[in-house]
C-alpha cells in the first residue's frame, strides 16, 4: 500500500512538472527570441539553488543553450532512455546534496532534437510520502491491537461454557449434585450428555455392589 502510494505522488509530482516541460518547448518553438527569464509564475526558478531548475538545449550539449536563473551547476547528462521509452522520463536526482526529481524529454524542432529539463526538490514529496506511512502504520498498529483484544474475548467467550463445566463437575465430584445440570452450547451438549451417561453407569455400578455386599453380608450372618 505505501508503494502504491510513493508510486501515485511521484507521478502526480512529475505530471506538475511535466507541465512546465511542455510550456517550455512550446515558448521555444514558437517565439523568435526565447526569454530565459520570463517564464512561469514561480519566482523559486529565479532563486539560486533553489532546487526549482529548467534547461533547454541540445541532449549533447554541456552547457545548455537557456536554464533558469537559479541554476548554476549543469545538469547531469541525461540518461538513455529504457528499451521502448518514449516521451517524457522522470527520475530522481541528487545534485550539490540537494534531492530532486528529474523530469525531460526530447522534442524534434526544425529537424534538430531539443532535451527539455525541468527539477524541482523533493521535501514536500517526501514529506507527504513518509507522513502517509507514518499514519499507515499507526493504523495498521491500532487494527492489529483490536484484532488481539477481539480475538482474546473471542477465546475467553468461547470457553466460557467449558469453565462451567467445570465447576459443575467440581459439584458432582463433592457430591453436591448427582449430574452435570445447566444449559450448554449445542457444541458442549454431546460431551455433557456422555458425561451424565457416565456417571449414571458408575452410579448403577456403585448400588449393584452395594447390592451384592449387602446379600454376602446377610448370608454371613445366617448360620448354615
Amino acid at each position: 500500500m505505501a508503494a502504491l502510494q510513493r508510486a501515485g505522488a511521484e507521478r502526480a509530482f512529475d505530471e506538475r512538472l511535466a507541465v512546465f516541460v511542455t510550456q517550455l518547448f512550446a515558448d521555444y518553438a514558437n517565439d523568435d527570441v526565447f526569454d530565459a527569464t520570463a517564464h512561469f509564475a514561480n519566482p523559486s526558478f529565479g532563486l539560486p539553488g533553489s532546487g526549482w531548475y529548467w534547461a533547454v538545449g541540445a541532449p549533447d550539449q554541456a552547457v545548455p543553450e537557456f536554464a533558469s536563473a537559479s541554476l548554476f551547476d549543469p545538469l547531469p547528462a541525461p540518461q538513455p532512455a529504457p528499451d521502448g521509452a518514449q516521451g517524457l522520463q522522470s527520475r530522481p536526482l541528487e545534485l550539490n546534496g540537494q534531492k530532486l526529481r528529474l523530469v525531460e524529454r526530447i522534442y524534434q524542432c526544425e529537424g534538430e532534437d531539443i532535451l527539455v529539463r525541468v527539477t524541482a526538490p523533493t521535501e514536500g514529496l517526501d514529506a507527504q510520502i513518509a507522513q502517509f506511512r507514518w499514519g499507515l502504520l499507526a493504523t495498521l498498529g491500532a487494527m492489529r491491537l483490536i484484532l488481539l483484544v477481539l480475538s482474546y474475548a473471542q477465546v475467553r467467550i468461547g470457553l466460557r461454557p467449558l469453565q462451567v463445566l467445570q465447576q459443575d463437575l467440581q459439584a458432582v465430584r463433592e457430591g453436591k449434585t448427582a449430574e452435570v445440570s445447566g444449559v450448554y452450547p449445542r457444541e458442549v451438549s454431546p460431551m455433557v450428555s456422555e458425561l451424565n451417561a457416565l456417571l449414571s453407569a458408575n452410579q448403577a455400578i456403585v448400588e449393584r455392589a452395594r447390592h451384592h455386599v449387602g446379600n454376602l453380608a446377610h448370608a454371613l450372618k445366617t448360620p448354615l
